[in-house]
C-alpha cells in the first residue's frame, strides 16, 4: 500500500503547493520605497503590486499590474542589494522605487513580470568608476505620463550613475557654470540618510546660456 500524503495544517502538501501555484504570490521582506519611512514587505499578484511598512509606520502603496509601463533592475543599494523601479502608464507620480532586493531575486521577479504583465525587467549596468563627470538627461515618462514623472539621470559611460524623480526636485538654481539641485526629503524617516542637495559644474557653458530650466 502506498503511504498517505503528509498534512500540514489539516491539508495535504500537494495541495498547498497547488493553491500556492494558484495564488502565484511572491512576498519579499526588508524591503524599502523610496519617499516612503522604514522598511517592510513588497508583495507581487497577478493582479496587483505593493508595499506596506513595517510598524510603526504602517504605510502601504497599492499599484495596478495592468498600468505596469517598463521595469528596471540596478545592482546599486550595497553589497548584494538592488534596486526595482517601476513606470507606470496614465498617472501623475507613476515612477516607484523599492530598495533592498538580493540579486537572487531577479530571476523570479523577472518571470513574474513577463507572465502576469508582459513587462521584461531590464538589468541595467551601474557605474562603478568613481568618476565626477559624465552625461546628464532628462529621461520622460512612461505612457502618458506627466512631465514631472521624468528622471534626472546622471551616466558614466553609458552606464547609471544615479536618476533623480523631476518629481523630488524642490528647487534649482543656475549661477554661471554652477548648477545646484536641491532635494525634497519628505518621507524620510527619524534617523535615515537622506541626499540633500546634489551640485553640478557644466563645463562650456556661459553666463546667459545656462539656467535652472535648462
Amino acid at each position: 500500500r502506498r503511504p498517505a500524503p503528509a498534512r500540514l495544517g489539516g491539508r495535504t502538501a500537494s495541495a498547498r503547493r497547488m493553491a500556492a501555484a494558484t495564488n502565484d504570490t511572491q512576498v519579499f521582506k526588508n524591503v524599502g520605497c523610496v519617499g516612503k519611512a522604514g522598511v517592510g514587505i513588497f508583495k507581487m499578484s497577478a493582479q496587483q503590486l505593493g508595499w506596506k511598512g513595517n510598524p510603526p509606520h504602517d504605510i502601504v502603496v497599492s499599484l495596478t499590474g495592468a498600468e505596469l509601463a517598463s521595469a528596471e533592475w540596478l545592482n546599486a543599494c550595497g553589497r548584494d542589494r538592488c534596486l526595482l523601479k517601476l513606470c507606470f502608464k496614465h498617472a501623475v507620480g507613476s515612477v516607484s522605487r523599492f530598495t533592498g532586493f538580493r540579486q537572487a531575486d531577479f530571476p523570479s521577479i523577472k518571470e513574474h513580470l513577463h507572465r502576469h504583465f508582459a513587462v521584461d525587467l531590464r538589468q541595467l549596468p551601474v557605474a562603478h568608476e568613481g568618476w565626477s563627470w559624465g552625461e546628464i538627461d532628462a529621461e520622460p515618462g512612461e505612457g502618458d505620463a506627466a512631465a514631472s514623472d521624468r528622471d534626472l539621470r546622471f551616466t558614466v559611460n553609458g552606464k547609471v550613475g544615479f536618476d533623480i524623480p523631476v518629481a523630488a526636485l524642490r528647487q534649482v538654481n543656475a549661477v554661471k557654470s554652477d548648477v545646484t539641485v536641491e532635494l525634497d526629503a519628505a518621507g524620510a524617516g527619524d534617523g535615515e540618510e537622506t541626499v540633500m542637495e546634489v551640485r553640478l559644474f557644466v563645463p562650456g557653458s556661459t553666463a546667459g546660456r545656462l539656467s535652472a530650466l535648462s
